[in-house]
């Protein structure tokens, strides 16, 4: 009270009242600095230290959080709890001291009121605290009150605040709240995710780090449109050798939207990037197969099992491929090779036999049939099915093995159930007799099965005319046959020719040659082409034939 009437006191100067507040926090970051050289070696004089800067400096709320949080770690709850309220006291604008004593409230002592009061506090003094917004959509989760989950992430996602790390984690929270089945990605959640992660892509668009995890939302929501430019811009702030997962996943955003060629090109840089990139080399393939640039599918699924060796996938697609592009031997040392390393599936061994098949190496062929048959008894019977058989049954018909093959291919008939395999196979069958004279009438009946299930196959309508020719049935032979003409597309050398052997039957010599004529024109590299030339002279060359005899 003297002080206060007596007006001889004066207080101390203003600069000299700012040099004691800065000693005091010079001694305070002086004992925070011996603290941090502490820590590793006497914890507990780091915290003393620490203890004597908080005195000196109270105001200091991540120091005082870093304490709270070693009490914890040492089971002391209350004097977490005080240090923190301590702080709170000295410095009641900060946020983070609330935001600290209200998840102690909830996680260490279970009261759900008191963390929620802090914890709304600390938001209202710092609404970018993203944590505060977890901490409170848990404590709703866990305490019956969900229907306030909604306002709170509305309110959160409208702070003001370019921080990319906010949006980033509001992001995972909104993605958390409401994409828990496949069907929750549309509608009203989807939109407003969105809006979220459109501003993470905003305010962090110079992060390559922050703005990938933009990507792969997107690409993780099916948006894949939406992915292409995230990741473009990735690339433009990282092209190095640390983008590999981005460039695969821009690849699988633009094959997705159907851009194939754009797709090819970026899996192309990527293996520039990192040429051991196996699973790259495999996507890149199934690419060009679907640009329809086989030799650049090809040379990439061999790639592809240069550096994986064990991708069995691998071997079924360049194989199937070379088959397709008319170079199955290019398979067979593929195979072969797999069957080395895989020497329990053999799948690889019936791969390799069907590969011979088509190389027309028919008795290597037959020879890993066999084998096949007799490795997959033991390893795998579901091997040997319908189509086993079938292939079996095919190698040896081209072998000229026609009693074997029709043993084989009628086991193969026997076990199959789909109707349309039923009918490739009974055609099959029924053709090979009916071609070479061998149980006419079984084959002609197979024939017509075929062709109950597949009334306008124009290969089963062939395999009927050449049963009729076979039979001398020459007028049904060619009714069948012109239906076979009309019906095979693209046109087919092989049904020409039957129908201008049918003709020539009834005595249609000028149709005859037409006929063969256009099998010719059709397929320049016909093995059969001398044997058809040959016809067409002789028929020319032939006397017209007499005129019926008038009646």
């Amino acid at each position: 009270m003297a002080v206060v009437y007596d007006d001889t006191y004066r207080p101390p100067a203003r600069d000299l009242q700012l040099a004691l507040d800065g000693e005091r926090r010079a001694d305070a970051a002086a004992h925070y600095v011996s603290g941090v050289l502490q820590e590793d070696k006497d914890p507990d004089g780091a915290n003393a230290q620490y203890l004597k800067s908080l005195a000196l400096d109270p105001g200091n709320a991540e120091l005082s959080v870093k304490l709270a949080q070693d009490y914890l770690r040492r089971g002391d709850v209350p004097a977490a709890i005080n240090l923190l309220k301590d702080t709170i006291k000295a410095a009641p604008k900060l946020a983070k001291p609330y935001l600290a004593l209200g998840y102690i409230y909830y996680s260490q002592q279970n009261k759900a009121d008191l963390a929620q009061k802090y914890i709304s506090q600390a938001l209202d003094l710092d609404p970018t605290e993203i944590r505060g917004y977890d901490y409170l959509r848990t404590i709703y989760r866990e305490t019956n009150q969900t229907d306030k989950i909604p306002a709170l992430l509305d309110r959160a996602a409208k702070v003001d605040t370019g921080k990319a790390e906010f949006w980033l984690y509001l992001g995972k929270l909104f993605i958390e709240q409401y994409f828990t089945t496949e069907s929750s990605l549309a509608g009203e959640p989807l939109k407003k995710t969105n809006e979220v992660f459109q501003k993470t892509f905003v305010n962090g668009k110079d992060d390559a780090d922050v703005i990938a995890k933009v990507g792969d939302y997107y690409v993780a929501t099916k948006q894949f449109k939406e992915a292409i430019p995230v990741y473009q811009r990735v690339l433009e702030l990282d092209p190095g050798p640390g983008t590999v997962v981005v460039r695969e996943n821009l690849a699988r955003c633009y094959v997705t939207v159907d851009q194939q060629d754009k797709a090819a090109e970026t899996l192309e840089v990527l293996l520039k990037i990192n040429p051991a990139d196996g699973h790259a080399y495999e996507t890149l393939a199934k690419l060009y197969e679907k640009l329809d640039q086989p030799d650049k599918a090809i040379a990439n699924y061999e790639q592809s099992l240069l550096v994986n060796p064990n991708y069995l996938e691998g071997y079924e697609n360049v194989t199937d491929l070379l088959i397709r592009r008319n170079q199955p031997e290019r398979a067979v040392p593929l195979l072969a090779e797999a069957r080395k390393r895989f020497p329990g599936q053999p799948g690889f061994s019936f791969l390799l036999a069907v590969t011979f098949e088509r190389a027309k190496q028919h008795q290597q062929a037959l020879t890993i049939f066999e084998q096949t048959e007799l490795e997959a008894q033991s390893a795998q019977p579901a091997l040997l099915d319908s189509r086993f058989y079938f292939e079996f049954g095919m190698s040896a018909e081209q072998a000229g093995l026609y009693d074997r093959a029709g043993l084989l291919l009628k086991k193969s008939l026997g076990m199959e159930d789909d109707n349309r395999r039923i009918a490739l196979i009974s055609n099959y069958l029924g053709y090979m007799w009916v071609d070479h004279s061998m149980n006419l009438e079984e084959g002609g009946s197979l024939i017509k099965r075929a062709l109950e299930i597949d009334p306008e196959n124009g290969a089963y309508l062939d395999s009927l005319g050449w049963y009729y020719y076979r039979t001398n049935q020459f007028e049904q032979a060619s009714v069948e046959l012109a239906k076979a003409v009309q019906a095979t597309q693209p046109e087919d050398a092989a049904v020409y020719e039957h129908l201008g052997d049918t003709f020539l039957k009834l005595n249609e010599t000028e149709k005859a040659v037409a006929a063969w004529q256009k099998a010719v024109d059709l397929d320049a590299t016909n093995p059969n082409l001398p044997v058809l030339t040959k016809k067409i002279t002789d028929a020319k060359a032939a006397p017209a034939p007499a005129p019926p005899p008038k009646g």
